[in-house]
């Protein structure tokens, strides 16, 4: 890790600053430098917690992005992507209207949603996908995903960086009713039909490409703790895409079709 030095601080506080300012007019900062990219995950976990600063929005959970090697591997990440999801982009029930303007960029993920029941406290011991199942209660869930910035042909790596600075790309969550039981659910081979304005399904990630949410949760239990946070019992939980994302337009209609696990339906204005 590159030490945080006073110079880098006021280079990353003014990352944060554009980036948080973005957020405000609903926009995006335009092209980003090489020169302005944080350096490592260190860099970038200090840029997202001071937008978060900025910000100043109540937080209800986090979104966990890149949760399978496959993924991070695909896309040159060096482990999961965390991202804070905030109270006002955060919705509940099985449709919903947004403004597409609210949305930067965006395309739509299919997930599987948690709400915390119990604490998951700071400790010794790394946290399991097993000490998971009894805290948990599951949802269908959406992610709305979109940059906040433009950085045409840059390297993987400085993606990665970025998209952890711009609060891992979430823009705004989607949460429908309580469904089952958390422990008897497929959670890899559990089916979603996910379409936008009547077309063809997005594909299912099955196999290596998906993760199970239990295990994205402690994932991030895990990687959180380094930074003296931990997740807490009524907390929102985005648990990564287990369907390839979609672009949306204004207009668009979209249906998530979880089967027993429930169904929303989402416009955009």
């Amino acid at each position: 890790m590159i030490a945080l030095t006073d110079d880098r601080k006021s280079a990353l506080d003014y990352l944060a600053w554009r980036l948080a300012a973005a957020w405000k007019i609903k926009g995006v900062i335009g092209a980003v430098s090489p020169d302005d990219v944080p350096r490592d995950r260190a860099e970038a976990y200090y840029t997202q917690d001071r937008v978060a600063e900025i910000l100043g929005l109540p937080v209800v959970g986090w979104k966990i992005g890149a949760t399978t090697a496959m993924m991070r591997e695909r896309d040159g990440h060096e482990d999961i992507i965390p991202g804070r999801l905030f109270a006002p982009v955060t919705h509940f029930g099985n449709r919903v209207t947004l403004d597409l303007g609210d949305c930067p960029n965006p395309r739509v993920e299919t997930e599987f949603g948690f709400r915390l029941n119990a604490d998951m406290p700071l400790r010794d011991a790394p946290w399991t996908a097993e000490e998971v199942t009894p805290l948990i209660t599951v949802h269908p869930a959406l992610e709305i995903i979109g940059t906040r910035f433009e950085m045409a042909g840059a390297a993987p790596g400085a993606l990665s960086r970025m998209g952890v600075s711009d609060n891992g790309i979430c823009v705004a969550g989607i949460f429908g009713e309580p469904a089952g039981d958390a422990a008897a659910f497929d959670y890899a081979g559990h089916t979603v039909s996910f379409t936008v304005d009547g077309g063809e399904p997005s594909p299912d990630l099955l196999g290596a490409a998906r993760c199970d949410g239990r295990e994205a949760t402690a994932d991030l239990a895990n990687l959180i703790a380094a930074r003296g946070a931990w997740l807490k019992a009524g907390d929102w939980l985005l648990t990564g895409t287990v369907t390839v994302p979609l672009a949306v337009k204004k207009g668009s209609h979209l249906v998530a079709d979880f089967g027993t696990l429930g169904r929303i339906e989402m416009t955009f204005t």
